[in-house]
């Protein structure tokens, strides 16, 4: 059956050593072909130009002449093949095929070109001469020498490791660049804002270029580490021009990450342990862009993503609002990962932009990227503003994570409280009773708070007369609640109460413990209280650690005790009001400590700040 098809000529070019690359060309040219004339949309189809065949060879010109007046005019594009040869310089131009690449180039003509990778070993022959050997290395430093002044001129660089590799990667690049310029419906395109199709990343200086002159960048993607190591920077440039970089990534330990390994057969390398790497390059990033010193920086903003396709998103935005009705551009490129294949080379890609603001219903892909882009933003309940110090392991633990992790923790406090009891220089017991906020009018303690004063009290009078040392840590820093400031701090409130029942000063730790173990910040919370508490029962050489709470909050207490590497007993001392709610601890509270944050360190953690600003009189945000 006869059909219409879209002829495309292509034209070789490579030095004398590339002859088995050369027919690796031909056969995916036929492997292209055949695909394309088996399809039912029209086809399109590839013809290769042959200096030897396809050109008229004028006696009074030289045959480079020639080749490069007819062949290099006529084709649509080129394939470009480097060994490890540069060839005969002609003229002012390094060789004939450095000739041909600037003919191309300034012709505007698209030139794929293959690099074989230097981790190949190519020896010259064993029966070279000295001569022969001499001029094999000076070409190939001569070659080296010229890549890299390619892609310092933008042009992208393929590396290629056989004939076999070769051949696979051109066939994907044709697939590419026939598509493109093969739609039948190319008005559906240019409404999509499409600017070319692709198998593989963004070209490199097209992307650089992009980064460079953004004022928002946003990233979906699945690790991100290789795209942030090459372009440190470039991002770290648009920091120092007060850009914004934001980052979606999915948990290192999730469930999707898992799903990519197995399908992606990533057993000796899982996906996951790449998240560090990503971090560390984030870091890099901010260093550098703090490096030069400028009047405004900009910021990195780190979010959990919890629902992902396999895909890379990279947005430039080269406005500071977006939302703005003015002209700008929001360029797009995205990557579609289709597991079992993974991201880089094997992925086809989309270069999109559109100059629709944010706000508008813009259905251009660029448009819908951003819009999809911005709603995965506003539905992550993770977010980071990243500053280059954070040590950042994971947004939240997983269930199967969280398990292995506490268990650990669990395992390694049992040991410790095993030794502290069995060492002969440890000796003593060690009572931390949970203070409770808001304290009465008058400074004392209120119902709930004296209950476990009673309990503590009633602890140390038994362990005092089986003449064991004990001594009670009350903690709590001064207070304020719904805006009233108490009169004193919890421990001093709670040291009185003690006194007054009968318990020597002497054995009572307070508010000198809270400022010797957490400073200015003080203790306002389960963590800061266990943190304190923990650091006296070993400084101290306790041998024994028990704590006295409310029977709503002795799990969460218990799991904060764990993870500073201690394991207490716990006496709970119920009160008929209790401040602590047993839904919120249940599904909020306690969910937040195993998955989120075991330790609430008040420099780090959002939470432990938030409890400052409640609670802390004078504590502000800043």
């Amino acid at each position: 059956m006869k059909r219409i098809a879209t002829v495309y000529d292509m034209m070789i070019s490579s030095p004398s050593d590339t002859k088995e690359e050369v027919s690796a060309v031909f056969e995916s040219i036929m492997d292209f072909n055949r695909n394309s004339a088996n399809q039912e949309s029209p086809p399109a189809m590839v013809r290769i130009l042959k200096w030897n065949t396809d050109v008229f060879l004028n006696s009074n010109k030289r045959p480079q002449e020639s080749i490069n007046e007819q062949i290099i005019a006529s084709c649509d594009f080129a394939v470009v093949i480097l060994r490890r040869r540069l060839g005969t310089p002609i003229g002012r131009d390094k060789s004939g095929t450095a000739q041909e690449i600037r003919l191309l180039k300034k012709s505007k003509k698209q030139i794929f070109v293959f690099y074989l990778s230097e981790t190949v070993t190519v020896d010259y022959p064993k029966e070279a001469t000295l001569e022969e050997q001499k001029e094999f290395i000076e070409q190939a430093i001569a070659l080296r020498a010229f890549i890299t002044e390619l892609k310092n001129e933008g042009i992208p660089i393929s590396i290629y490791t056989d004939a076999s590799d070769l051949r696979k990667q051109l066939l994907y690049q044709l697939n590419g660049f026939c598509l493109l310029k093969n739609v039948p419906d190319l008005q559906a395109v240019n409404n999509l804002g499409i600017c070319s199709i692709a198998i593989g990343g963004a070209k490199h200086h097209i992307l650089s270029e992009k980064i460079e002159k953004a004022k928002h960048i946003k990233i979906f993607t699945t690790t991100g580490g290789a795209l942030f190591h090459r372009y440190v920077g470039q991002f770290s440039k648009m920091l120092r021009n007060n850009g914004t970089l934001q980052v979606l990534l999915p948990n290192p330990e999730s469930d999707f990450l898992k799903d990519v390994d197995l399908l992606e057969n990533r057993d000796g390398n899982p996906i996951s342990r790449e998240f560090d790497a990503t971090i560390s390059n984030l870091r890099k990033i901010w260093l550098e862009a703090r490096r030069t010193p400028c009047d405004t920086l900009g910021k990195i903003q780190l979010g959990c993503a919890h629902t992902m396709l396999r895909q890379t998103e990279i947005i430039c935005i080269d406005k500071e609002n977006e939302n703005d009705d003015d002209d700008k551009q929001i360029w797009c490129w995205v990557t579609m990962t289709m597991p079992p294949f993974r991201a880089g080379a094997d992925s086809p890609s989309l270069e999109c932009h559109t100059t629709k603001s944010a706000k508008s219903m813009d259905l251009s892909l660029a448009g819908m990227t951003n819009h999809s882009f911005n709603r995965s933003w506003e539905e992550s309940k993770f977010k980071i503003e990243f500053d280059g110090e954070q040590k950042i392991r994971y947004f939240y633990m997983e269930k199967s994570h969280a398990i292995f992790f506490w268990k650990e923790k669990l395992d390694a406090a049992k040991k410790c409280a095993l030794q502290a009891r069995t060492d002969s220089n440890r000796n003593g017991v060690l009572i931390e009773v949970a203070a409770q906020h808001p304290l009465e009018a008058d400074g004392a303690p209120g119902v709930e708070f004296a209950r476990r004063l009673d309990m503590g009290y009633k602890l140390y009078d038994e362990y005092q007369e089986k003449h064991i040392r004990c001594k009670i840590y009350v903690p709590g820093s001064l207070h304020m609640h719904n805006g009233v400031k108490d009169k004193v701090t919890l421990s001093e409130a709670g040291r009185k109460y003690l006194i007054d029942k009968g318990v020597s000063p002497e054995d009572i730790y307070g508010e000198d413990q809270n400022v010797k173990y957490r400073g200015a910040d003080g203790v306002y919370n389960s963590a800061d209280e266990c943190f304190v508490a923990s650091q006296i029962w070993k400084d101290e050489c306790f041998s024994e650690l028990v704590c006295v709470c409310s029977p709503i909050q002795s799990m969460r207490k218990t799991a904060h005790y764990i993870a500073f590497g201690a394991f207490p007993s716990v006496f709970t001392c119920p009160s008929p009001e209790m401040f602590h709610d047993y839904v919120y601890e249940m599904f909020t509270g306690l969910p937040y400590v195993l998955y989120e944050d075991p330790y609430l360190d008040p420099k780090e953690s959002k939470l432990a700040r938030e409890h400052r600003v409640n609670r802390k009189p004078g504590f502000t945000k800043a």
